[in-house]
């Protein structure tokens, strides 16, 4: 996997609207429902865990030197979000998951 907090993905059916995954990450057994899929331009999922839903989107643009921009964004409530995944947490791990991307992008 690119990100190295996830250690297992799986997903039922085509990258299509209502497929649904589940993954790992970070030991955290997560069941998502993908919502969007705009080919070459935004990918949006919902998921649930322990108590939590949250909703995530990954969007990407042409950057001007030649790449590709790449945006992600994840809002989350639940009980144990508000104790486990402060505003804070949450905006480290969202750029974690950019770096292991584009270090991987890179890496080829």
């Amino acid at each position: 996997m690119w990100v190295e907090s996830i250690t297992k993905a799986e997903l039922d059916g085509d990258l299509a609207p209502s497929s649904s995954f589940k993954w790992k990450s970070n030991g955290i057994r997560i069941n998502s429902v993908i919502q969007l899929v705009e080919p070459e331009t935004r990918l949006a999922w919902t998921g649930k865990a322990a108590g939590m839903t949250a909703i995530h989107v990954w969007e990407l643009h042409d950057h001007e030197n030649g790449g590709t921009l790449v945006r992600t964004s994840e809002s989350m409530e639940g009980f144990l979000a508000k104790l486990l995944m402060s505003p804070k947490k949450l905006e480290r791990s969202l750029s974690d998951w950019l770096e292991d991307l584009k270090r991987a992008a890179e890496d080829g």
